[in-house]
């Protein structure tokens, strides 16, 4: 298992520090064990799965294709080789390489 970065870190204890604190409030205004069940679980899931997206979003390297109407992006992780990435923002912004020339 990979060392988790600061970014999941961070953005895990407040997803966690935020959540504790909802519940607690809402223990104290009398709501059903299943309520706060309920709530406490989709503000995990919630609050995670953000966390991770932009934790994802942090190591990754996006290249795009910058001719109007190309959809084409390369997506590639930070650390990788500075060749290889060298490679792939090559054919990311070289439209005649993915285009409809190149086929």
């Amino acid at each position: 298992m990979n060392k988790p970065s600061p970014a999941e870190v961070i953005g895990t204890t407040i997803t966690v520090l935020v959540t504790c604190g909802l519940a607690v409030t809402l223990s104290g205004h009398d709501v059903s064990i299943l309520a706060l069940i309920s709530v406490i679980l989709t503000m995990l899931a919630a609050g995670l799965q953000f966390t991770f997206k932009v934790a994802n979003a942090a190591a990754t390297e996006v290249y795009r294709c910058q001719t109007h109407g190309c959809l084409v992006e390369i997506r590639a992780p930070r650390g990788t080789a500075p060749q290889r990435l060298a490679a792939f923002q090559d054919l990311a912004t070289d439209h005649t390489q993915h285009g409809p020339a190149a086929a």
